[in-house]
């Protein structure tokens, strides 16, 4: 965040030029809550210019994608209408409060939904890059993983155990050969 700024500009350069037919993708599957299609290349307002919102298959994670190139949002991308993981959702642009082609990417958690979902749902902004990297993964499966500590004695073992247990974890412990 910078000053009335949240989430992250992206910006293709190829040979020092921008690109404004760089390919924006959902990160996640999800629903579409809100979309925006009719602004021009270089229209000011409204300041998002022409985007797509979606809330995902986990029902926590918003993303918000910004400033798509005039005519690139495909008309399939409607309100309530799933998209998958990967599935085009338009073109860089520069359409709203906006100096060059580039995306703006927000990622928002909501504690609670509320009965109506549309574009006016808000949640708590977050910094996006770890959603980008991969490091954060946005799916309706909850994620299992798993830690092997090797020691000689049961006891040792079953100590280690019990702190993670403490820690609201549910260690298992088994004999390996």
């Amino acid at each position: 965040k910078t000053g009335d700024h949240w989430g992250l500009d992206i910006v293709r350069s190829t040979g020092g030029n921008n690109s404004k037919l760089a390919n924006i993708v959902a990160i996640a599957s999800g629903t579409v809550i809100g979309q925006r299609k009719y602004v021009k290349d270089g229209e000011k307002s409204p300041s998002g210019g022409n985007c797509v919102y979606i809330l995902h298959d986990d029902k926590k994670t918003i993303t918000r994608y910004l400033h798509f190139k005039e005519g690139s949002v495909p008309d399939r991308i409607k309100d309530n209408v799933h998209v998958e993981k990967g599935e085009r959702l338009g073109y860089m642009g520069n359409t709203g409060y906006s100096f060059g082609a580039h995306l703006h990417f927000q990622v928002e958690i909501v504690d609670e939904l509320p009965e109506v979902i549309d574009h006016t749902l808000k949640g708590t902004v977050v910094d996006p890059e770890p959603y980008l990297t991969g490091e954060i993964v946005i799916s309706s499966v909850p994620q299992k993983y798993a830690v092997m500590f090797l020691y000689d004695a049961e006891e040792e073992a079953r100590k280690v155990a019990l702190a993670f247990k403490f820690l609201g974890l549910n260690p298992v412990v088994t004999e390996v050969e």
